[in-house]
């Protein structure tokens, strides 16, 4: 079974939202989100899968509903109502995961989880969590959640230089998790 990679952009304190929206406005990043979650066609990859929280749907805006060229599952326990047909939905972590990480007939490529804070903090404890993908930003906003603290079991692998955009200096960073 394959694993799943989180991807998210955090500040100094690790918060990553406020009022359901993210509270700063970094098109490297969003670029960086693409990049990272688009599966390349022309290299024969299957879609990729993002797996997200009731609130994180509901913050995307309209138009931007099913983010585009990516397989899009939304996790509730409760009924959800309005969903496009081409959107899943599983009342689970590990319901997606058995879902889309056992993947038998190769019809998707990467899973990413993409928010918010509760399945972020389920999410990175859970077995088949194999990698961070992570926006830093070296600035402190006044946040209402929050990305959950590394676990040990991962160890950064790589870094890029400092980048500025709008003022804010921020870089991206993968971690991976150890292999017992």
């Amino acid at each position: 079974m394959k694993g799943f990679t989180i991807i998210a952009a955090c500040d100094a304190r690790s918060g990553i939202g406020k009022n359901n929206d993210l509270p700063w406005k970094l098109s490297a990043d969003m670029k960086h989100f693409r990049d990272c979650t688009m599966a390349r066609h022309d290299r024969g990859e299957a879609q990729n899968v993002l797996i997200m929280g009731r609130r994180t749907w509901e913050s995307l805006p309209e138009q931007r509903k099913p983010l585009h060229g990516r397989h899009n599952v939304v996790l509730s326990t409760g009924e959800l109502s309005g969903l496009p047909s081409s959107v899943d939905h599983c009342r689970s972590l590990n319901d997606a995961v058995m879902r889309y990480c056992a993947d038998e007939g190769h019809r998707y490529g990467r899973v990413f989880v993409i928010g918010g804070e509760q399945l972020y903090r389920c999410a990175i404890q859970h077995p088949s969590c194999e990698a961070l993908y992570l926006t830093m930003i070296e600035s402190v906003y006044d946040c209402d959640r929050y990305f959950p603290p590394i676990p040990s079991a991962f160890r950064e692998i790589a870094r890029t230089a400092p980048m500025i955009e709008n003022g804010l200096t921020f870089f991206f960073s993968e971690f991976k998790r150890d292999i017992p």
